[in-house]
């Protein structure tokens, strides 16, 4: 029987970033970690290794270099890497270094959707407000 601490981990993040008015990027992280071990977390990763592309990339563990803003933003403005530098000048955010260790697929996955976790708020529409962290972690889960 699957451990409910996970799940209660993952309610309590979900509540608290909805109070939360502080921007807290922690929390996001704490109900993105509560999926980890889920059964439909481990089935998304099944499905993707039936990808040989994606298999190899999990295999491999590749992680990007960190972001360089200054660089994107010398791309054209209706590009993705100027429009994400752009956003990210804008609200003062620095771009996000994976923290947890990749000794996993599945915590590999995670440290990917963290490396690029701003860039699906401008893919997504989703703006960085306690809603718009919840539609995204909403849109990850429904990519599952």
């Amino acid at each position: 029987m699957p451990s409910i601490v996970p799940t209660l981990k993952g309610i309590k993040a979900f509540v608290m970033l909805l109070l939360d008015e502080k921007g807290n990027l922690k929390l996001v992280w704490e109900l993105s970690d509560s999926l980890l071990d889920s059964c439909a977390f481990q089935l998304a990763v099944a499905s993707m290794k039936t990808i040989p592309e994606v298999a190899d990339i999990l295999a491999e563990r590749y992680i990007a270099p960190t972001h360089d803003l200054e660089a994107l933003l010398q791309y054209p403005p209706d590009s993705l890497g100027y429009t994400y530098a752009s956003h990210m000048k804008q609200l003062s955010f620095k771009t996000l270094e994976p923290e947890i260790k990749s000794n996993s697929d599945s915590s590999y996955i995670e440290n990917r959707w963290r490396q690029t976790h701003d860039i699906w708020h401008i893919i997504t529409g989703f703006d960085t407000s306690e809603i718009g962290e919840i539609g995204l972690q909403a849109f990850y889960l429904a990519q599952l």
